[in-house]
């Protein structure tokens, strides 16, 4: 019976932790990549790349992730510098389908990433994501 008692509280904790958690870049299954875009290029003095935006479909539903990805040392082969997930989306709840997705580069070191997204309520919006890859961050813009 204590037996019992531990993995059902193993299991149920788990099912509580990850509900409403944002899925974060290392936790990226490749399997669920549904799309990846490459868009722009970045620079950070030390080293260059580029962006790559990627959509996965995980959990039941599409979420949004960025790579800044540049060229390994011996030149033979492409490594992520750094990896974006993009919270507004990626919420293992959030149910949200993403469609018309389009990437272009802003400026140096910057890309803006638009598109549509629907919700499972049915709510429908058009959204705006500016990603500066020197200040290491990104600002969500919801449109309807």
């Amino acid at each position: 019976m204590k037996l019992f008692a531990f993995f059902a509280a193993l299991l149920l904790g788990s099912a509580v932790h990850a509900l409403g958690s944002v899925t974060s870049y290392d936790d990226l299954p490749f399997s669920s990549v549904q799309h990846i875009e490459t868009c722009g290029h970045w620079n950070d003095g030390a080293k260059t790349g580029q962006f790559r935006v990627i959509r996965v479909y995980l959990y039941g539903q599409d979420m949004l992730f960025v790579d800044l990805v540049t060229l390994s040392d011996d030149q033979t082969r492409w490594v992520v510098s750094r990896g974006m997930s993009i919270a507004e989306f990626n919420d293992d709840h959030a149910e949200h389908t993403l469609s018309k997705l389009r990437c272009k580069a802003s400026g140096e070191s910057k890309i803006v990433i638009e598109g549509r997204a629907e919700s499972s309520e049915a709510k429908r919006f058009r959204f705006r994501i500016e990603i500066d890859a020197a200040q290491r961050s990104y600002v969500f813009t919801k449109r309807n």
